[in-house]
């Protein structure tokens, strides 16, 4: 589970033609490594003009903190918002200060195998990269094992590939999330035999040069 530590971090939103973005700071705390690097790539999102102090503004932030949270695991955040007056020369600030709270960890991983990947040891390999039981959830590595999937069914001539189901369900409630994949590969295309015509070349000789058996 990530560690949360409490720091402040300041994402400078403004700096364009707006006058009132232009005196306006946004301050989110409470977060740290890869939450507050991912939440700070949601906050990058949003546009110049839309830095203002009012409600419209604080629904954005949040929004965008959430959509960050969510990809690692984290459906329900708390939220306290406060305008502070702007120090000395300074820019009023927005804060926002986050409770990530209770993660959403992985029950299960079931992923069925179909077609000629029931065989295959670099499917199987794959098999051993689902994350552990108890694992907090992170979206990345869905997506990214079924990405290894098709990748190695075009590398290894599977081109009937197909997910039969692809579905990852949150369980809010008891905070637990399940991958549950069925993929078929098909069988794996072959090369037949090859014949070359028109060459003075020995075909013994051609033959030895394929890169293929």
């Amino acid at each position: 589970m990530p560690h949360i530590r409490q720091l402040c971090w300041v994402s400078l939103l403004c700096l364009s033609s707006s006058a009132v973005a232009a005196n306006v700071r946004l301050k989110v705390e409470g977060l740290s490594g890869e939450l507050e690097k991912n939440v700070r790539a949601q906050l990058s999102t949003i546009q110049s003009d839309e830095v203002t102090p009012d409600r419209r503004f604080r629904a954005r932030v949040d929004d965008a903190i959430r959509e960050g949270l969510k990809a690692l695991g984290f459906y329900d955040p708390q939220f306290k918002f406060e305008v502070l007056p702007p120090p000395a020369k300074g820019r009023l600030v927005v804060s926002a200060r986050v409770t990530p709270g209770q993660p959403v960890v992985i029950g299960g991983t079931e992923v069925i195998l179909r077609g000629g990947a029931r065989t295959d040891k670099d499917y199987l390999a794959l098999l051993k990269t689902r994350p552990a039981i108890g694992t907090v959830l992170n979206q990345g590595d869905y997506d990214n094992f079924k990405k290894s999937l098709t990748s190695v069914s075009l590398r290894k001539g599977y081109f009937d590939s197909e997910f039969v189901k692809s579905q990852l369900g949150i369980a809010l409630g008891r905070h637990q999330a399940f991958w549950d994949i069925d993929y078929d590969s098909g069988e794996r295309y072959r090369f037949g035999p090859v014949t070359f015509e028109g060459s003075q070349i020995r075909d013994e000789y051609l033959q030895n040069l394929l890169p293929f058996k």
